[in-house]
């Protein structure tokens, strides 16, 4: 097994280029960020690849939910992501509207091919061990659920 360690940006100063310079000269296999700006996307892509970093694609959804995730997921999926973890839905939906999410969230995994991760992170649908366990019940065993990102590795 070979696992590769990825650098989380947040917290990070410095312009986008130094973060990155950053992450490859302390040795990481890549980095966890959220999507860059629409007009900085060429250069980010373009440091990717100067740096030989591989990307972890952040995404988080807003009102609506499914629609936000989806076109977040379909700019995602462009920068070739090695996985895309999603802050998905708001803890305080009901179970019934957290499951339909995740349906269609499924749905949107296999359309773009690349694995997703729903972030245990506060205030989402899977925040609590509790939640997490309610939906796997109902339907959700496909899900791919993650901690909290910090310190990420993953299995290549």
């Amino acid at each position: 097994m070979n696992i590769q360690l990825y650098k989380a940006l947040w917290g990070m100063e410095g312009s986008c280029r130094d973060q990155l310079t950053r992450a490859a000269q302390a040795g990481y296999a890549g980095i966890e960020a959220p999507l860059p700006p629409r007009d900085l996307e060429r250069e980010f892509k373009d440091l990717l690849a100067e740096l030989q970093l591989y990307y972890i694609a952040q995404v988080v959804t807003s009102v609506p939910h499914q629609e936000t995730f989806a076109e977040q997921v379909r700019r995602a999926a462009d920068f070739d992501p090695k996985l895309i973890v999603s802050h998905s839905a708001r803890d305080g939906m009901k179970i019934e509207d957290q499951l339909r999410f995740f349906e269609a969230a499924l749905k949107i995994e296999q359309e773009v091919g690349f694995t997703i991760g729903h972030e245990t992170h506060r205030s989402r649908a899977m925040f609590t061990p509790w939640t997490t366990r309610r939906l796997l019940k109902h339907g959700g065993h496909e899900l791919s659920n993650t901690g909290a990102s910090k310190g990420s590795a993953i299995p290549a």
